[in-house]
């Protein structure tokens, strides 16, 4: 977007042309209340009045997202890469989806009647944002902090959980990119149907990014047989999107033979320091938070 601020003062600029710059100054002039609709053509400066936005934040927060530039390559070192993604991915999808189901309600709102208008829209992204946050809440509260103090750790439980999730969540973003056509808005789309398909279209690739990263990257390195896990994986850079959940073997028990003697030398031979009762104050706690996330993610509804 450097270029384009550069040709004249941003406050003078039509909101339209700031807009189609790129799909963060889009979201970003959305979450500042300016209408990307009846607001199109008009200046910045007169927008934001109109709005009653802060002009001068408004301004400053365009620069910010210009200065940003592209996203560093991730890191390889466990804690750093594990505190990009963190900080890379969930806090962006944070900051964004709440823009975007705003956009999508408003959208549908005002074009019911339109033969493209992607009905049913808003209630899916309203699901996405809700099972997102519960997963990014999992892992930032009981999984990575379990990688941070175990680095030699096997945690394939957990970690074939958060897999399953990734598959789920692809095939939601699969779906959603069928109700847009690909986000792919009508010639006749206004500003904010326009915003809403390109801000998707930035989530999706944001999204399939975070998922190869923790997938292909981060998860086998806690993994006791990494390869099997990813050998279920198709060829879609977005998600393991076998669609089946990954669970970890487990001897079979003799019939009739008590369900203890079955797994005590398994138990006993375990590498694993967090099975058992050592994870269950760590997953008490992380639960209750995930609980309250849930709360949070409903209330932005």
């Amino acid at each position: 977007m450097s270029a384009l601020i550069e040709q004249e003062p941003l406050r003078s600029r039509k909101v339209g042309d700031i807009a189609a710059a790129s799909s963060g100054a889009a979201l970003l002039l959305s979450e500042f209340n300016l209408d990307l609709c009846s607001e199109d053509g008009m200046a910045l400066e007169a927008a934001a009045q109109h709005a009653g936005a802060d002009l001068a934040a408004l301004e400053q927060a365009l620069h910010r997202l210009d200065d940003a530039g592209p996203a560093d390559s991730a890191p390889h070192e466990t804690n750093e890469l594990i505190s990009h993604i963190v900080k890379r991915y969930h806090d962006t999808h944070r900051r964004e989806l709440p823009g975007l189901l705003k956009l999508a309600r408003k959208v549908e709102a005002i074009h019911p009647d339109h033969p493209q208008v992607p009905h049913g829209l808003a209630d899916m992204l309203q699901k996405l944002l809700g099972e997102i946050e519960v997963h990014m809440k999992k892992e930032e509260l009981i999984l990575f902090p379990a990688m941070r103090l175990h680095p030699d750790g096997a945690l394939d439980t957990p970690i074939a959980q958060m897999r399953h999730d990734h598959d789920d969540h692809d095939e939601q973003l699969r779906e959603i990119e069928i109700r847009t056509g690909r986000f792919s808005a009508p010639a006749s789309a206004c500003g904010s149907w326009r915003a809403l398909y390109s801000g998707l279209a930035k989530f999706a690739r944001d999204f399939a990014e975070h998922m190869r990263l923790e997938n292909d990257v981060l998860f086998p390195r806690f993994e006791q047989n990494p390869q099997d896990s990813i050998a279920c994986d198709e060829p879609n850079p977005s998600s393991a999107a076998s669609g089946e959940e990954i669970r970890p073997a487990s001897p079979a028990a003799a019939p009739g033979a008590p369900a203890i003697e079955a797994h005590d030398d398994v138990a006993s031979a375990s590498p694993d320091p967090l099975t058992g009762a050592s994870l269950v104050p760590m997953l008490v706690g992380g639960l209750v938070l995930i609980v309250l996330a849930m709360c949070v993610a409903l209330a932005l509804a």
